[in-house]
């Protein structure tokens, strides 16, 4: 999520000025502005650990385009296409937002793997054994969406479950447990399940016996 500047010229040699940062207002280019140069930002929504990975899943990525001016918008559109992507646009007030959408799609999932890796081990299971299960996991995200995808005990509302696995977390990997409790209050959130998990998420607060 690089937030270096790129330099474009139409087909009319008219100056354009666009910013790769998927969170900064395409404001902070507004001085440019004031001198007749069209400005914008052009983010594209994936991770790039290397030039050379980056440039393989830079082909099926989306694109967060904004700018004000139409013939910009309309080239920005292009090239992404043209990088085998699929331009949105995204208003300039929503990107702090957006960035932290982002944010959680690209890291809050790893931390749950990382979990889910240390409780494994734990139990003496290889982390691999849960590939199929995850991949299944995503592939249920976009094909029916998060919320619908959701299963297991704190879905069902199935209390007794639940403080069974607190109980073995807070045994063997203590340093997870108060992170296991924070997945289980917001998965009983987004489950409208608050009430029946709250009050033994609270009393533990990551300390069950």
């Amino acid at each position: 999520m690089s937030s270096s500047n790129r330099n474009l010229r139409d087909a009319d040699d008219v100056a354009a000025t666009v910013h790769l940062s998927g969170l900064a207002s395409v404001a902070t280019l507004d001085v440019l502005v004031e001198r007749g140069i069209a400005v914008g930002s052009f983010h594209p929504l994936q991770t790039l650990p290397t030039p050379q990975a980056g440039a393989e899943r830079l082909r099926g990525a989306w694109f967060a385009v904004t700018t004000g001016d139409e013939r910009l918008r309309a080239e920005l559109h292009e090239l992404a296409v043209s990088m085998g992507g699929h331009p949105f646009d995204l208003a300039d007030d929503f990107k702090p937002l957006y960035h932290a959408g982002a944010a959680a799609a690209a890291n809050f999932p790893l931390a749950a793997l990382a979990m889910a890796a240390e409780l494994f081990e734990a139990a003496g299971v290889p982390f691999e054994a849960a590939g199929p299960l995850v991949q299944a996991v995503v592939a249920n995200a976009f094909e029916i969406g998060p919320r619908a995808a959701l299963t297991g005990p704190v879905a069902r509302g199935d209390v007794d479950t639940v403080m069974a696995q607190l109980r073995a977390v807070s045994s063997a990997a203590p340093e997870l447990a108060t992170g296991f409790g924070a997945f289980v209050t917001e998965l009983a959130r987004m489950t409208d399940r608050d009430e029946r998990f709250r009050d033994i998420v609270e009393s533990g607060d990551g300390r069950w016996s």
